[in-house]
């Protein structure tokens, strides 16, 4: 997986942090679908125009959002406009 943009600084909610040292294999969902991310790989997306605006957002700037179903259940990981940071976050994090 070729990365697409630079991710800034990783950071992870508490939740995820938990969720994390808690199930190794969560962790490593993590750690795969944030390569996914950075790769542009959005194909959990429910919508074809939200899967454009990443695309878009990756060639003229914009702030990248991608959702992945993982066996915690779904995660976010957004990508500010600026690419200062990365935030992974169970949506009702929000």
């Amino acid at each position: 997986m070729t990365p697409l943009f630079p991710l800034g600084q990783v950071v992870v909610t508490l939740k995820i942090a938990g969720a994390s040292r808690e199930d190794e294999k969560f962790h490593a969902e993590v750690l795969r679908c944030i390569k996914r991310h950075q790769s542009g790989d959005f194909s959990e997306m429910k919508y074809a125009e939200d899967v454009a605006a990443n695309q878009d957002a990756i060639k003229n700037g914009g702030r990248i959002l991608s959702t992945f179903n993982t066996s915690k259940g779904v995660i976010w990981i957004i990508t500010e406009q600026d690419r200062s940071a990365t935030t992974v976050l169970f949506p009702e994090e929000y």
